[in-house]
């Protein structure tokens, strides 16, 4: 008998949705089942199943079409074995080949590998049959025969791929029992004749009794050059405990030498089954399936071995080292946004003591961020502690490319003692300007410049703002009761002066040490912001901080607060010393809000996140984490992480300074995980304070997800301090670089909250590389409004036009579409994926797919923004009026 499950959003059903049995006793229907690819250009997979004792034991291949309503009744098709007299047994192993003649159908491969040829036994044979099988012919279309006796050729099938990068598909044989059951595999090229008459290529196993062949399968591309590669098994070798060998696909075909082996443990069998799993991880990189069934005592096991990890590297990938002796470079790490354009993330790094303190932008780039800083700042002064603060500013002035805010909390002018100051410099092509553009400074002894971060379009006129804290500004006999202040973005740059400023309700309240972009919690297409006071005094709870949000409007910001919170509540909590935007954790369209309470629980600290609604964020926190030692200050930093799992929720980090670690939790349907922790890594020595700087990175290396920082600002024997970056995929994966730009014909990048320069769509560009190597493409979007969570009837698709050729290359090919249909005026968040088909899908008379596989969502800088462009509003043409007679 053989079942079929039919996948859906939340995977297969849990009952069959189809069956069929055989008809005779013996039979043996569903000894071997296969998906056969499209074999009649419908656009529909068909499947196979294999009936070895069937037809009176020449055996059988029956095909089963698909259709929009499932798998059909009945065989739509079968083919029989040659060799009645000899039980031939053709089923034994069945597979979809591919397009092995470049028609546009696919095609079926199987063995038989007990066949006798003359007076010779088990040589054994292999069939393909080209598509569309002709309904009134049940042999095949070519032939191959083993010539060597007990070789047992065909025991083993499988569609290779195209592994030589022509665009014909390639078929791999095994014949395990060849040479003393050494074993041997062999692949046969397709081209417009279909295979050739003798193998292109074969190789046999290592050692006397290894069955080199047991399995064979196309594994797709496993190393990312556009060439498919395939994987042998040999289960016999070293007594049983089985081998995995996979090859290298290339220009030239396939190589002989294998790129990567994996041995068994004792008696496992491993290598008795391999398949080719997909992209399981979504890396871009083909993966490997392997079964073991003599492991454990024979209770079996089955393996994965990725093309590429899946989970972020607990090892950097990546480190900056101060240049002097107490520069503590890592006391501030930050995303820096796309600050030239070119589609992947950069960061900046603030070094606070470095005489007058220094900032370091690297950027990003296909291999990850580049070893040398791309520019640097100091401070006009000793002492300024310019670095104390850095971040992503946005684009302030509507060019196209990200900016950047610094700060620098003791800015001495002479003229006013240690008022701060903070710092903004606009991006361009080659990076960042060499002097600043603007900078506003605070009054005496303020520590304006202690906290700087981007509003995000908390107006919406399309350009970004920022906000900055002076944690201990006095507002008239309030000491350090403290400010922030709101400077907007236009088309000439930031305000000269704030349009908005709060104040603390007390003194030593220290409101403004942590300021943030919330991003849109209440999904009114307007950014909101958040400032921690942790020094607030919540009745007889001295010191158990209060954080504050701030909702955007058309007019800016109310002068008061939208919500409030004080996380426990409990005396020395220090709720408020660090806050953040979580992005959205939860998948339903609002901003989330991430806050650090690094003195709660005496010193082991916590870390609280607040969902956002149609209503603002709710009253009580939805998710805590509490540090698990005294005095490691769980919560001294939080950032939100974009996602760096690729699953399209967004993850959040958070530091433990005084521990030295910094730890990952993941977004899902219900929230951050609870149970959990996703990533976790730790200084390389005690007293590094790992952590207490940490931040989502955005994607530096263009791979879809997003990349993590972490600062250790003593770090060293003279606290030189180290910055280090993690990427989110454990390793770079292949390039998608998704980036956003101005349908007005410019096509100048578009950064998060900026304007699209059309009514009604945007223009996007995205990279498309197939895991299974070379094959067609195209790409889809899809756009949301405000507070419509994707997947919602708001949300608009739009997929590219023409399949391209994704190329025998590693980089592949770059597709461009301009998404239209928007609403004017809107703030929209969008994502796009990667759509496959094979390579001959363009072929007249073949329909594709109505549902083709396709890659995981990706976002812009591997971020999980509410908010990634805004649309223009419509012009309007207003013609004078004409009076008659006149």
């Amino acid at each position: 008998k053989a079942y079929v499950f039919l996948g859906g959003h939340t995977g297969p059903s849990t009952t069959p949705d189809w069956t069929d049995a055989g008809l005779d006793d013996a039979a043996h229907f569903g000894l071997s089942v296969a998906g056969a690819g499209d074999v009649d250009g419908d656009g529909y997979a068909d499947i196979l199943i294999g009936v070895p004792g069937g037809s009176s034991g020449a055996g059988e291949i029956d095909l089963y079409r698909g259709s929009a309503t499932g798998v059909g009744a009945s065989a739509a098709w079968h083919g029989i074995g040659r060799s009645w007299e000899n039980d031939e047994g053709l089923g034994w192993s069945v597979a979809g080949a591919g397009d092995l003649n470049g028609d546009g159908y696919a095609d079926i491969v199987a063995g038989v590998f007990d066949h006798d040829e003359g007076s010779g036994q088990d040589q054994g044979r292999v069939y393909v049959y080209y598509g569309p099988v002709d309904l009134n012919s049940t042999y095949g279309d070519w032939v191959y025969t083993g010539a060597v006796i007990d070789c047992h050729l065909g025991r083993s099938v499988a569609g290779a791929g195209d592994v030589n990068g022509d665009g014909y598909a390639d078929i791999i044989v095994g014949a395990a029992n060849c040479g003393s059951d050494r074993g041997k595999a062999l692949i046969f090229y397709g081209s417009a004749g279909g295979p050739g008459s003798a193998p292109d290529w074969s190789l046999l196993g290592e050692n006397t009794g290894d069955l080199f062949g047991r399995s064979v399968a196309g594994l797709g591309d496993v190393d990312g050059d556009g060439y498919a590669d395939v994987a042998v098994g040999a289960s016999g070798f070293s007594s049983s405990q089985g081998r995995l060998y996979a090859f290298r696909g290339g220009s030239g075909g396939t190589e002989t030498t294998a790129f990567w082996t994996a041995t068994g443990s004792s008696s496992s069998l491993l290598g008795r089954a391999v398949a080719g799993a997909g992209d399981v991880n979504g890396d871009g990189y083909a993966d490997l399936l392997s079964g073991a069934p003599g492991y454990g005592s024979a209770k079996g096991q089955a393996l994965v071995f990725h093309g590429a990890a899946n989970a972020p590297s607990t090892t950097a990938a990546w480190h900056a080292t101060g240049d002097s002796p107490w520069s503590k470079l890592g006391v501030a790490v930050a995303g820096a946004g796309d600050v030239n354009g070119d589609g992947y993330s950069d960061i900046v790094i603030g070094a606070d003591n470095n005489a007058q303190g220094k900032a370091y932008l690297f950027l990003g780039t296909a291999s990850g961020l580049a070893a040398f800083p791309a520019w640097t700042a100091v401070g006009e002064h000793p002492g300024d502690r310019f670095g104390c603060s850095v971040a992503a500013a946005g684009d302030v002035n509507g060019d196209g490319y990200g900016d950047v805010i610094i700060g620098a909390r003791d800015y001495d002018d002479d003229a006013t003692a240690s008022p701060g100051k903070a710092y903004v410099y606009y991006g361009n092509a080659t990076g960042l300007s060499t002097n600043w553009d603007w900078a506003a400074t605070g009054s005496s002894n303020s520590d304006f410049g202690v906290a700087v971060a981007g509003a995000g379009d908390v107006d919406g006129d399309g350009y970004a703002d920022v906000l900055i804290g002076a944690a201990d500004y006095n507002p008239g006999g309030q000491p350090s009761a403290g400010k922030a202040s709101l400077f907007l973005g236009s088309a000439s740059g930031l305000s000269a002066t704030p349009v908005w400023t709060a104040v603390g309700e007390a003194g030593y309240d220290f409101f403004g040490r942590a300021v943030a972009g919330a991003g849109d919690v209440n999904g009114d297409g307007y950014a909101d912001v958040a400032v921690g006071a942790y020094g607030y005094d919540l009745g007889t709870e001295s010191g158990a901080g209060k954080v504050y949000v701030y909702h955007g409007s058309a007019t800016g910001f109310r002068l008061a607060f939208a919500w409030s919170g004080s996380g426990w509540g409990a005396a020395s909590d220090q709720f408020g010393w660090a806050v953040a935007g979580a992005g959205d954790v939860n998948g339903d369209g609002f901003g989330d809000l991430l806050v650090g309470a690094p003195g709660h629980s005496g010193g082991r600290g916590g870390v609280l996140a607040y969902q956002g609604s149609s209503g603002g964020l709710s009253l009580t926190a939805d998710w805590s984490f509490v540090g698990g030692q005294v005095n490691g200050l769980l919560g001294s930093a939080v950032s939100g992480a974009g996602d760096v799992n690729g699953d399209g929720y967004a993850d959040v980090i958070y530091g433990a300074r005084g521990a030295n670690w910094a730890y990952v939790s993941a977004g899902g349907a219900g929230g951050l995980a609870t149970s959990s922790i996703l990533w976790a890594a730790s200084g390389e020595n005690a007293g590094d304070e790992f952590g207490a700087a940490v931040a989502g990175a955005g994607d530096v290396d263009g791979d879809g997800y997003a990349d993590l920082l972490g600062g250790a600002p003593k770090y060293g024997t003279n606290k030189e301090g180290r910055a280090y970056a993690y990427p989110g995929n454990g390793r770079a994966g292949r390039g998608v670089v998704p980036q956003p730009a101005r349908a007005d014909g410019s096509r100048r990048p578009v950064q998060p909250w900026s304007l699209s320069h059309a009514p009604d769509g945007f223009y996007l560009t995205l990279s498309a590389t197939d895991p299974l190597g070379r094959g067609r493409a195209r790409i889809e979007i899809e756009a949301c409004p405000p507070g419509a969570p994707f997947g919602d009837a708001t949300c608009r698709h739009r997929r590219s036009g023409a399949w391209k050729d994704t190329t025998a290359t590693r980089s592949g090919v770059r597709i461009a579409t301009t998404i239209s249909g928007l609403e004017a005026e809107t703030l929209y968040r969008w994502r796009a994926r990667v759509l496959y088909a094979p390579y001959t899908v363009t072929q007249s008379g073949i329909t594709a797919p109505p549902n083709p596989a396709h890659s995981p969502w990706r976002r812009f800088l591997g971020q999980t923004f509410e908010a990634d462009l805004r649309t223009m509003p419509t012009v309007r043409v207003f013609l004078p009026l004409v009076q008659k007679g006149y």
